[in-house]
């Protein structure tokens, strides 16, 4: 299949393989009228190749009547949508009761063995986390389990959970994920008294360049949402998701994401009184200008060496989005003055969704002192404090510098004078 599909992919501008593609992305995001756009094609270039090197074998599970004139990657796409659909129409559908409704209405074929059924569910499994970015779904390594790519981020509590789960509601299969959206029990305690200052999130101390360069945090590009600013104390690395695309496109009240954790709070898990998708994704495409576009530093930290490593694939560049929200149209000149500056955002306003996970990256920046003057030179958190030593150290230096040299002219003109007089 993988030859053939790779000739078939070769060939995108076949009508069959774009309208497949194009229903596709209007079932996830629940517009049938939505046209081909910038986001939906980015969205599309990062499914394909997992859709193409899946070791699933999707294709042998389809019924043979099922869009039979269409090459295996088309057929393949169409199933996705159907089974999207199937979640739209029937909130907290089970892997079992979509696959028996996929089934009966003439998508998969009718399984003669438990193992052919177990493939299926495992491609309901993969479809699902295409679509929604919640999990990154991985090839089967143990049977009897679906398996996911945590990319080594702690929101997600376990890698593989039973295959069995697939009789349960899809909201209770994605939380025993893990938390792969926040909790109420994951924030910060906040202080309701409107007399009291809320917590600020400075850009100097949350850019990307402080937390690379003074606390040897390393950026991990990852394919979930779950995952965005996690941050992982412990390997002092930061996840950020590399596809804000994703959020654009998904920035709906009727997209597959709203529709699937709609029901996934239980009572007061809720990290907001009103949580909804759109705000989520609206915080996530905002964390972007806090770590990098609004700081000289980071945007030049993220065209000389992040933005290679948030690309897509090896076949895809990187979002053009991810670009445009990273303070790539930017200068990176120290004497430039284009471009929006923002020093500050409010936690409960701006990321009241992700005020624990910036809470907590704010709090390991502050607790780190420069023990080295080259450490001390980038420590840039406080600028009038890093001004005003530096003007000291500067001003001081210069100070003793003459002093020294008015000591050593002193000394001089004295032998001079010696001599001078003679013996």
């Amino acid at each position: 299949m993988r030859a053939s599909s790779i000739e078939e992919i070769s060939s995108a501008s076949d009508q069959q393989h774009v309208h497949a593609e194009l229903d596709f992305i209007r079932a996830c995001i629940g517009n049938e009228r939505a046209e081909k756009s910038r986001e939906s094609q980015v969205v599309l270039d990062h499914i394909r190749p997992k859709v193409l090197y899946s070791s699933l074998p999707f294709g042998t599970i389809l019924c043979s009547e099922y869009h039979p004139d269409e090459p295996d990657l088309t057929r393949i796409i169409h199933s996705f949508r159907d089974i999207i659909l199937s979640y739209r129409q029937q909130e907290n559908l089970s892997i079992n009761r979509a696959l028996q409704g996929l089934v009966e209405r003439g998508v998969f074929r009718a399984f003669t063995t438990p193992e052919e059924e177990a493939i299926a569910k495992q491609c309901i499994f993969s479809a699902v986390g295409i679509a929604s970015r919640l999990y990154s779904p991985t090839p089967v390594q143990r049977q009897g389990h679906f398996e996911i790519n945590t990319q080594g981020a702690r929101c997600f509590t376990r890698n593989a959970v039973d295959i069995n789960l697939s009789a349960r509601p899809i909201d209770e299969l994605l939380r025993a994920l893990g938390q792969i959206l926040p909790r109420a029990d994951w924030r910060m305690p906040t202080n309701d008294d409107p007399r009291q200052p809320s917590v600020k999130f400075c850009v100097s101390s949350l850019n990307a360049d402080v937390l690379k360069n003074l606390a040897n945090v390393h950026i991990i590009w990852v394919n979930s949402i779950a995952a965005h600013l996690e941050f992982d104390p412990i390997v002092t690395a930061l996840y950020l998701f590399r596809l804000p695309s994703f959020c654009k496109l998904h920035n709906t009240g009727d997209s597959i994401l709203s529709t699937l954790t709609k029901e996934f709070y239980l009572d007061q898990e809720s990290p907001v009184p009103r949580f909804s998708i759109q705000d989520f994704l609206n915080e996530i495409m905002l964390s972007y200008g806090l770590l990098f576009a609004h700081d000289v530093r980071s945007r030049k930290l993220y065209r000389q060496e992040e933005r290679c490593r948030a690309k897509i694939n090896d076949e895809v560049d990187v979002d053009p989005l991810l670009d445009q929200l990273c303070g790539m149209d930017i200068s990176t000149s120290m004497f430039s003055f284009t471009g929006p500056v923002r020093e500050t955002y409010d936690a409960s306003t701006d990321f009241p969704i992700f005020n624990e996970r910036l809470s907590a990256i704010q709090g390991y920046i502050s607790g780190i002192q420069p023990g080295r003057l080259k450490s001390l030179w980038r420590d840039r958190r406080d600028l009038r404090l890093w001004y005003t030593i530096w003007a000291v150290l500067i001003i001081g230096g210069i100070s003793i510098i003459l002093a020294m040299v008015q000591v050593i002219l002193s000394a001089a003109q004295v032998a001079l004078a010696k001599q001078a007089l003679g013996p």
